[in-house]
């Protein structure tokens, strides 16, 4: 194996911009897959999809530690 083919030690530095570029292109890629969901399915199959939940009714708010804490009524689906 030739000296030129071996790979070089990456910079800390450069791997971790190249993360963040990488994890901003996957992010939006996700906000249009979900903004393209809302606009075509209905809220049932936003649910069976895993993208909405319907019929959540807030019981009682409370502050607490790091911030306000939210609990929903359980209810069940028929």
């Amino acid at each position: 194996m030739a000296k030129d083919d071996e790979s070089k030690p990456l910079d800390p530095a450069d791997f971790a911009s190249n993360q963040l570029k990488l994890l901003e292109k996957e992010r939006l890629a996700e906000v249009a897959e979900v903004s393209d969901a809302i606009t075509t399915f209905s809220p049932m199959q936003l649910q069976v999809r895993g993208l909405a939940v319907l019929n959540l009714a807030i019981a009682s708010v409370r502050t607490g530690l790091g911030g306000k804490t939210y609990r929903s009524e359980s209810h069940q689906l028929t």
